[in-house]
């Protein structure tokens, strides 16, 4: 392109980017010369604000603090706008450079600003922190006091109760620092920072309930000092209740010494019969012999607890341990024997509707079709609306066609069909009636979406159901949402590449308009055009939640579209190609594991698009020797994370020849649990799905499923064979 094609905005932000590129690479002086530049020729321009805020936060980090408080000072000059966030980054550098007075001012000023409780508990903490530098005890732990009149969350209480007495132990006040520990131990026993607090009070000589300390010290997993405290209890009255046999038996369980627990729990139920802990010794007693290996005495000990005690909280839990027991050693009929009894006697029991259906597998899985049929039928009888009603009449179906009876394999079939046509057992059915393949991958390249027509046909659509005259009307965005700060604000941060505080933002507008469709659906577009997937494509869905229509055939293909979106195609559909794949499998994995979100971290650490976790990354980079250098954050770039997601996607297909459910249960929830349930199956497809033992994974598999029917649908199936026919 010649260079007099480029406007002075391209210019300038060209010039930022590579400023922020020398930045990240490590090249400060380099970066920094080239933003200071910007700031200091064009101070008017929106570039300049941003290169302010990029220097605030590398000078910040290099230990510039006062220099990086200068900067955010510019970025709230020229940018008003951002003062609920730009308060806050001032305030941070101040506190790093000591200026605590104006620190406080600064946190004080962003806290008057915070529209979310998540933002005004956060800046409460700094405020805290702040007081505590200047030597404000009163005021520090006011602070925690605020914290605590907002924060409804257990796990957090509890942490902010303890940053509170450890205030309280820094200024040398012991006694509120203790009177704290123990409104810890006290009010919250079950949370982390229970043991932290128990660990402070011990240490300091503090009397302690045993019992408490014991459930607490087990909690944590120190099941020593947990064992030590019972025996204490046990050992101080000669009255005292099973109670602490009963967790001095779960610790030794834990602590992996099921011999030990096995003699508590029978000293618990030989020395303290009618206790409340009496009926929950026998399912101990059974878990410790069954890890002794002691099976027939662990079934005995399960069904000793509801022929003593019928009416037990845990009884039916009693009969599904030993159903199960039964189950994994392969004595299945006794399993579906032992799975019916539950259902029999606890009927109205939560999972008696599955021990029935579990009674049908293991029936089937013994060879005994026509009696798991049986079981599943009095499932139907007993259950007809259940949520195991559709999977009792898919099996049936299944069943009758293995047997050759297609007029009742048609009818189970469809049954299953019409009950939910695009959940998982539908979909499973409509394959075995039709014959067709389970991921079948289209013959012809995937069809755009979102033309103009398309567009106007979701207009026209709602407004019919919202009562609105002219969809003209809906073409552009409510007055009011266009008006909310939030907006502009959100939009401003993730361009400048503050991610966090702009979703923050945007994600409580989103919030504020959830009942609004009109609203919504202007959302979704502003947020795929800023990159923001996972908002956008909430919002298209709260749309479709918000209308009359069911499901996917009932709602215009360009809101379908929105809502199972063809983001970075570019990659896909090249990782696609190179490993064999129906591109659409790989969309339904991406929109599972991270609705598209490049920087999603889950609860189990994964990262990135394709939620690899760093362990798996780094053995992946290693076999791949690609990308040079490579470093855990690596998996957030896009281009890494579909290619060692869809490379590691591609090692269980192959290790499982060319079967993708076991290789999606695979990336999921471990190659070796899935070859353990493949086996199991006899790799049979579907009874692998209902053999996974990880409730995650299961769900993972059937989820993947139905996003790749949905998928199918709008780029590759009949509505778009709909669409063309136009």
């Amino acid at each position: 392109m010649p260079r007099s094609s480029i406007s002075q905005a391209e210019a300038l932000s060209a010039m930022l980017g590579l400023g922020k590129t020398f930045l990240a690479e490590g090249r400060f002086n380099e970066g920094s010369a080239l933003l200071a530049g910007i700031a200091a020729d064009l101070p008017d321009t929106p570039q300049a604000t941003n290169a302010h805020l990029a220097l605030g936060d590398a000078l910040l980090e290099t230990g510039e603090p006062d220099q990086a408080a200068e900067h955010y000072r510019a970025v709230l000059d020229a940018q008003p706008s951002l003062a609920p966030y730009a308060l806050e980054w001032l305030g941070d550098a101040l506190f790093a450079g000591g200026v605590y007075t104006s620190a406080l001012t600064s946190y004080q000023a962003a806290l008057d600003l915070a529209e979310t409780s998540g933002r005004q508990v956060s800046l409460w903490e700094k405020i805290a922190l702040t007081h505590a530098a200047l030597q404000s005890y009163d005021e520090a732990l006011a602070a925690y006091a605020a914290i605590l009149d907002i924060a409804r969350i257990p796990a957090y209480r509890a942490r902010i109760a303890y940053q509170a007495a450890e205030t309280a132990r820094l200024f040398g006040d012991e006694a509120e620092a203790m009177r704290r520990y123990h409104e810890i131990v006290d009010d919250y026993p079950t949370e982390t920072y229970a043991y932290q607090a128990l660990v402070q009070l011990v240490e300091a000589g503090e009397p302690v309930d045993e019992l408490l300390r014991g459930e607490i010290d087990y909690r944590a997993g120190a099941y020593g000092p947990a064992v030590e405290a019972f025996y204490r209890v046990i050992q101080a009255a000669a009255a005292h209740t099973g109670e602490p046999h009963y967790y001095a038996g779960l610790s030794y369980l834990e602590a992996g010494s099921p011999q030990l627990a096995l003699a508590e729990f029978e000293t618990l139920l030989e020395t303290h019969p009618g206790d409340a802990y009496w009926g929950s010794a026998w399912i101990g007693k059974a878990r410790a012999l069954v890890d002794l290996g002691r099976n027939d005495e662990a079934l005995a000990a399960y069904r000793a607890l509801p022929d003593a005690l019928p009416d037990h909280p845990r009884a039916a839990e009693a009969l599904w341990s030993a159903a199960e027991l039964l189950e994994q050693a392969e004595r299945l009929e006794e399993a579906a024997t032992a799975f019916v009894e539950l259902a029999e006697r606890y009927p109205d029991d939560s999972g008696a509707p599955d021990a029935r259906f579990r009674a049908g597998l293991a029936l089937y899985r013994a060879g005994q079709p026509e009696a798991a049929r049986g079981a599943w039928e009095e499932l139907l009888r007993w259950y007809p609306h259940g949520d195991r009603a559709q999977a009792a009449s898919f099996w049936l179906g299944k069943t009758y066609l293995q047997a050759g009876n297609v007029v009742s394999a048609t009818a189970a079939l469809s049954r299953t069909v019409a009950a939910d046509p695009w959940g998982y057992y539908g979909l499973r059915a409509a394959d075995l009636m039709t014959g067709r393949d389970l991921f079948c991958t289209p013959e012809e390249f995937l069809q755009p979406c979102g033309d103009e027509a398309e567009q106007q046909a979701v207009l026209d659509w709602m407004a019919g159901w919202l009562g609105v005259e002219s969809p003209a009307d809906l073409a552009i965005p409510p007055a009011e949402l266009l008006a909310d700060p939030r907006l502009e604000r959100g939009l401003t941060l993730l361009r400048w590449g503050r991610f966090d505080e702009g979703r923050t933002d945007l994600e409580a507008l989103r919030e504020a308009y959830a009942h609004d469709a009109a609203a919504q659906y202007h959302l979704a577009l502003i947020f795929r055009e800023a990159g923001l997937y996972r908002s956008s494509i909430i919002a298209a869905a709260t749309v479709w939640k918000l209308s009359p229509a069911g499901d996917i055939t009932e709602v215009p293909r360009f809101l379908g579209c929105l809502v199972y979106p063809l983001y970075f195609a570019d990659l896909v559909e090249k990782e696609a190609l190179e490993f064999g794949f129906d591109p659409l499998v790989l969309y339904a994995l991406l929109r599972q594991e991270s609705l598209f979100e490049g920087f999603a971290t889950s609860h189990a650490a994964a990262h990135g698009l394709m939620q690899v976790i760093p362990a798996t990354g780094a053995e992946i980079a290693a076999a791949l020797g690609w990308p040079p250098d490579y470093e855990t954050r690596d998996l957030y770039r896009p281009l890494v994370s579909a290619r060692f997601g869809t490379w590691y996607l591609a090692q269980q297909r192959d290790r499982f020849a060319g079967e993708l459910f076991p290789a999606l249960a695979g990336y999921n929830g471990g190659p070796g649990n899935a070859a353990r349930w493949w086996e199991a199956a006899g790799e049979d497809r579907d009874l692998f799905v209902e053999l996974i033992a990880f409730r995650e994974t299961r769900a993972y598999v059937e989820r993947i499923t139905e996003h790749y029917a949905r998928y199918h649908w709008l780029y590759a199936g009949e509505m778009t064979n709909e669409e063309n026919d136009k």
